[in-house]
């Protein structure tokens, strides 16, 4: 195959026999990611699709397109500093804001200035989500629903919520890595 690709300058592959043995399938695509040649396939119904996947037509038929992913290598590490460059900059100039929040806080009810929740994250590696704490003490427990007539929201809780200002402790999170500026938000 790598030969008929260089011989003819093939520009996209089109696999349309699904029937072919997964290992085949592997095969040619990373033949195709290899010689930086497109690789597309006709789907025989919905696939599931992820980033890395567009859907077009050719002709009438639908395509599925895979394409290498945009973050790979240098991408990765470029996205990786601009977290970091930025994170560190937003905590440094708001770092007065995050300590009167922290403050009005701890004055505000008893508990802990910060709820940290365990979440899911790249590669399903489990995280600690970090935001200002909004409701009582414990109400996780005692309640499963975040609706804004949640009696369990404080007064300063439903002011940072409506403002996303419980979210600003989640620029730590970036910083150390385990969340970042692009990509998907957790829930």
């Amino acid at each position: 195959m790598e030969v008929i690709i260089k011989k003819y300058q093939i520009d996209d592959v089109v696999l349309t026999d699904l029937n072919l043995s997964k290992n085949k399938i592997i095969k040619i695509i990373r033949i195709c990611s290899d010689l930086m040649v497109d690789f597309k396939y006709i789907p025989d119904g919905f696939s599931l699709l992820s980033v890395n996947v567009t859907l077009s037509l050719l002709g009438n038929l639908p395509v599925m397109e895979l394409r290498p992913s945009t973050i790979d290598g240098w991408g990765r590490i470029v996205k990786r500093i601009i977290d970091i460059g930025l994170s560190l900059f937003l905590l440094i100039v708001l770092s007065p804001l995050l300590i009167i929040i922290a403050i009005i806080i701890k004055i505000s009810s008893p508990g802990p200035v910060f709820y940290q929740q365990v979440r899911v994250g790249r590669e399903k590696e489990k995280f600690v989500c970090h935001k200002f704490r909004s409701m009582t003490k414990d109400a996780d427990k005692k309640q499963s629903w975040t609706k804004e007539d949640n009696p369990y929201i404080t007064p300063v809780g439903k002011f940072i919520r409506k403002t996303n200002i419980d979210e600003l402790p989640q620029l730590y999170d970036i910083l150390i890595g385990t969340m970042s500026f692009v990509g998907p938000r957790p829930e």
